[in-house]
């Protein structure tokens, strides 16, 4: 059964509301009339049973009964990942998306050569969305993951607050299954450093050492930006979530 993102739901009503694009599917790509079933998730962790219905010129949905679906991994995992280019990024949201990633952080390292523009940011951020909506109907997951700003590498450093945080660095001191035996325990949360494509440089390393993040090597060869963090990911849900 095709799945939608719906808005504004209302329990007391049974009603939710359909955002234009959705709407536009349902009703002109799918073909799907009103009284016509499908499944309804709030981005929060809610999945309904709905019927598609009509008021005026206006679509939306009336929900039927609340359905039970546990797809969230226990391991909140954040990825800050460096700005790369458009292609690459875009495969990189779907893919953290599909992995269970809660939190997307777009990095500004030394090495960033894709700078945000004021001029073309609220579009590319729309865009994005779009991408991780996609994405969440696909892999059945119920939970949007919260996409955020671009931030310089330095200012997130100062504020993240996950129990485990590994910096991906082909100059690392450090082998992967050393960082995780660290952990006697799964940690309840996870944040994954990945570089841009020319790499880490001294500059963004020392950073790290100012805040104690550990260098970690992936293994002897070296990944492209966009592979690093499907191979960290698929090897953190292994370890502590659900894979």
């Amino acid at each position: 059964m095709y799945r939608a993102l719906i808005e504004q739901v209302d329990l007391k009503t049974g009603t939710a509301s359909l955002g234009s694009d959705e709407a536009h599917h349902l009703n002109r790509v799918r073909r799907q009339k009103a009284g016509d079933p499908f499944l309804g998730l709030d981005g929060q962790g809610g999945l309904y049973l709905c019927t598609l219905r009509r008021r005026g010129r206006d679509w939306g949905a009336e929900i039927v009964e609340r359905l039970e679906s546990e797809t969230e991994s226990p391991l909140h995992i954040v990825l800050a990942q460096a700005l790369v280019k458009k292609d690459k990024f875009e495969w990189v949201i779907q893919k953290a998306t599909e992995l269970g990633v809660r939190r997307i952080v777009p990095l500004i390292t030394e090495r960033t050569e894709v700078r945000p523009r004021p001029a073309s940011a609220q579009r590319k951020m729309r865009r994005w969305h779009k991408i991780l909506v996609d994405a969440l109907k696909q892999s059945g997951r119920l939970s949007l993951p919260q996409l955020e700003e671009p931030q310089d590498l330095a200012q997130f450093c100062a504020g993240d607050q996950s129990q485990a945080r590994l910096v991906l660095d082909e100059e690392g001191n450090l082998a992967w299954s050393q960082a995780l035996e660290a952990f006697p325990s799964p940690p309840a949360s996870c944040t994954v450093y990945i570089g841009p494509e020319g790499g880490w440089d001294d500059r963004d390393r020392q950073v790290f050492a100012s805040h104690d993040l550990p260098r970690i090597r992936l293994g002897p060869r070296t990944l492209r930006t966009e592979t690093a963090p499907v191979c960290a990911l698929t090897l953190l849900q292994h370890a502590w979530g659900d894979l």
